[in-house]
């Protein structure tokens, strides 16, 4: 499966893709890599207004504040 197009300048995956202080490979294995892709809630603000997300916002759409 191809990895999300946004992996070099998605905050979530730059911040927590490879943060060995922070558990995140589930999250980045359905949303960043894998069948939830689509889905993604970063993605999805990207594509409809044409800049990225607030940086708290985690790929299910929940805040990282809340999340992690």
């Amino acid at each position: 499966m191809p990895e999300c197009e946004n992996l070099d300048d998605c905050y979530f995956f730059i911040e927590f893709g490879e943060n060995p202080d922070v558990d995140c490979e589930e999250i980045i294995q359905l949303y960043c890599k894998g069948p939830k892709m689509a889905e993604c809630k970063r993605k999805e603000f990207k594509d409809q207004k044409g800049y990225p997300p607030p940086p708290d916002i985690m790929p299910d759409g929940t805040s990282i504040k809340d999340g992690l």
